[in-house]
């Protein structure tokens, strides 16, 4: 909904607001972002909007619990910086009449009041005002998006800007994320991505990182910029190598997509990086099926595999316990 509600909130604010959102990402991109950006400060307000991604991607396979403990780093890192924060809670159509399949957002929302941040929740607000027992079908235009009426539109950003400027989250004890740390560990700078959200050192393959921590780490996934001709790519790290997809699947979207590929996901678990090991990413020539993140193709032939279109922003880590 990136020209939809956010438009509308535009349009009743005092102050500027920044559309930062990439699309078909889920919470941990929104981390990451929160990471990269240098123009978030402390008194700034971020709002999360996450929620129809997120749901999405616990249903083609991403583990909640990871997507929480990366709302949460997202949460902690306002705290740290002073950032306010609010939510806006959007669900599907494929959640709306089924309260047990909304795990996530219902844990979301409780990991919020801890911090002791606000949420809009829409269906439930909408429902409430108009005092409607569920929220219409018929203001859904597909399975994830609502209509992008002005009734609609109006309402979302209406309720969005009553909770602003937000607060900032309280400095808590971590619920979710362990050791409360993690980091973007990139590779050897070939170039700079630039787009008109993002600004981005990336690699070419291939490429090599010697991992110099003392301590353990796990490497939940990549962070790669991928392409119609995007190519693959082997990932090597200790006794773990695996063939990796850099190629979305947007054919006519002749550009690069940012996407973060989770092992988690992919394998069921991270993979394990070792006290000094070393990473290498090679580029694959020959034709196959590759792991594939959602959005991604995952068998490939030459034309999408000669071009090595595909980029390496860098590897997400989070310490072991």
């Amino acid at each position: 909904m990136k020209e939809g509600w956010s438009r509308y909130l535009a349009d009743i604010l005092d102050e500027p607001m920044h559309n930062r959102s990439i699309g078909a990402t889920s919470s941990i991109m929104g981390a990451v972002l929160l990471d990269v950006l240098d123009d978030i400060k402390s008194g700034d307000t971020l709002i999360w909007e996450y929620a129809l991604n997120d749901s999405g991607h616990v249903r083609r396979g991403y583990p909640c619990e990871t997507l929480l403990r990366f709302i949460e780093y997202t949460l902690r890192e306002c705290a740290r910086r002073g950032i306010r924060f609010t939510a806006a809670i959007f669900t599907p159509k494929f959640h709306n009449k089924t309260p047990d399949a909304i795990t996530l957002r219902t844990r979301a929302l409780a990991l919020f009041a801890s911090y002791g941040v606000d949420a809009f929740d829409v269906n439930e607000s909408y429902c409430t005002r108009n005092n409607l027992q569920e929220f219409p079908d018929e203001l859904y235009s597909n399975p994830l998006h609502y209509v992008e009426n002005d009734d609609l539109m109006g309402f979302i950003a209406q309720g969005v800007a009553a909770l602003l400027p937000g607060k900032v989250p309280t400095d808590l004890e971590p619920i979710h994320v362990g050791s409360g740390e993690y980091r973007i560990e990139r590779f050897q700078k070939d170039e700079v991505f630039k787009n008109s959200i993002i600004s981005l050192p990336v690699a070419k393959a291939p490429t090599h990182m010697a991992f110099t921590h003392a301590e353990g780490w796990n490497v939940l996934g990549l962070l790669v910029l991928t392409h119609p001709r995007g190519g693959a790519i082997e990932f090597t790290c200790g006794d773990s190598r695996l063939e990796l997809s850099l190629t979305h699947a947007a054919k006519k979207f002749d550009k690069h997509l940012l996407k973060f590929i989770s092992f988690e996901r992919l394998l069921g678990a991270p993979v394990a990086c070792a006290p000094n090991a070393s990473v290498t990413i090679t580029p694959i020539t020959k034709p196959g099926t590759f792991l594939s993140e959602i959005g991604l193709r995952s068998d490939l032939g030459l034309p999408a595999l000669d071009a090595h279109n595909g980029l390496i922003a860098g590897m997400i880590l989070e310490r072991r316990d």
